[in-house]
């Protein structure tokens, strides 16, 4: 019986321990914040990223829409979800973020450009 009891209690502190690792999978490989990308003033653009999974996509300066919604990690891929059918992929690499797709944002980024983590 005695067994048993220890056996359960360390069950579920194993299953707590995993369970919070999973939800802070990102903080590995990069921090939230304010990404900016490489580029001139007229094609530059921004990603903040908020603790709290939600995400704002800043295209250039002239341009009005913005996209937002929430992110994701898999596969050291972050994914941002605006609806089904709009999503970014960037790729994760050493704390830096580089763009892989997304129709609106290719429009003014090119593929493989890198997002720097802000310093403001």
């Amino acid at each position: 019986m005695k067994n048993r009891i220890v056996f359960i209690i360390i069950t579920l502190i194993l299953i707590i321990m995993l369970s919070a690792c999973s939800n802070k999978q990102h903080e590995f490989l990069f921090k939230a914040g304010t990404y900016v990308s490489d580029g001139d003033i007229l094609s530059a653009s921004t990603l903040k990223l908020q603790d709290d999974n939600n995400f704002i996509l800043l295209g250039p300066p002239y341009l009005s829409f913005a996209p937002t919604g929430k992110y994701s990690v898999t596969d050291k891929k972050l994914i941002l979800t605006v609806s089904e059918e709009e999503k970014y992929i960037f790729s994760i690499k050493n704390g830096k973020l580089i763009f892989e797709s997304g129709t609106w944002l290719e429009n003014w980024v090119e593929r493989g450009s890198e997002f720097h983590l802000s310093n403001d």
